[in-house]
């Protein structure tokens, strides 16, 4: 993990964020999905950011399947 950030990204490639939200109210830059802070997931420069509302384990959930198959450019 500690040596992501320094990975170069090949031109071409097209980056998205998924980020959980819990729900606590506020700024989406103070949120958190219980785990992870939006600022410390949150990449300048992605071609999409959803910020679900939901906890850090919704990687089942119907919301964000939709989401990543939209990523995929799936039905």
């Amino acid at each position: 993990m500690q040596i992501l950030p320094g990975l170069p990204i090949l031109p071409g490639i097209d980056l998205h964020s998924l980020m959980g939200d819990r729900g606590k109210g506020g700024p989406v830059e103070k949120s958190s999905d219980g785990v992870v802070e939006y600022w410390s997931s949150h990449l300048d420069g992605v071609s999409s950011e959803a910020v679900l509302p939901f906890s850090h384990t919704a990687v089942d959930h119907p919301d964000t399947v939709v989401e990543v198959r939209r990523i995929l450019g799936l039905p």
